[in-house]
């Protein structure tokens, strides 16, 4: 989270000090705050192999073969570098899309609340314009979650692309959208709770730095 929010502010500032006066208004608009969103979310893929191992630790198949994260990485090793980014593509679409989605509403949302009248307030309002976009966005990329999870179950072997991996799920799931779905109300309970966090405390940490003290 701390690369999503300090290379999106980054971006943005790179957007802002280089373009021109002509292009400014429309690149510090919606389609800069995407552009430095999605750029985010490439540089929070870099952070792919440590989802990768947690996958691999959490997956029934590997409990008596893996034994710890260290042990994890040294069984990837042997398959080269690639083996760590298993499970790319759906990781690079799902972070560019969610962060575009959180960057380009969460001022709209806070500004549709009720306007605070103390300090309290605007935390209050942060995290709720946090804690609804974050439910909102885990449920809509769940499925995507869900076909990264199964990308990366695996070691060694053929790397599978997002579609044919999507159609092998889909199957399994009996051509069901509802069953894509599965386990999702737990995801959005969590996400509702730690990005209303986040953002309260990504807006009072930029408050404080920006203050000067």
């Amino acid at each position: 989270m701390a690369i999503m929010f300090g290379s999106y502010d980054s971006f943005r500032t790179m957007i802002k000090h280089n373009v021109s006066d002509s292009d400014n208004n429309r690149l510090l608009g919606v389609g800069g705050q995407v552009l430095a969103a999605t750029l985010a979310g490439g540089c929070e893929a870099t952070l792919l192999p440590f989802e990768r191992i947690q996958v691999l630790l959490q997956h029934k198949k590997y409990q008596n073969e893996l034994k710890n994260t260290l042990h994890s990485i040294q069984v990837l090793k042997k398959s080269g570098i690639k083996e760590f980014y298993r499970g790319l593509s759906p990781v690079l679409i799902r972070n560019g899309m969610s962060n575009s989605i959180f960057f380009t509403l969460r001022t709209p949302i806070k500004d549709s609340l009720p306007q605070p009248k103390t300090p309290t307030g605007h935390v209050i309002n942060d995290f709720i314009s946090g804690a609804v976009l974050g439910a909102m966005i885990s449920t809509v990329m769940y499925p995507i979650n869900v076909l990264k999870t199964c990308m990366q179950s695996r070691i060694g072997g053929k790397f599978v692309g997002i579609q044919q991996t999507f159609w092998t799920v889909f199957k399994e799931r009996n051509y069901s959208w509802r069953k894509m779905f599965r386990g999702v109300h737990i995801n959005y309970t969590r996400s509702l709770i730690s990005w209303g966090i986040l953002n309260s405390m990504y807006e009072l940490l930029k408050k404080y730095l920006s203050s000067g003290n």
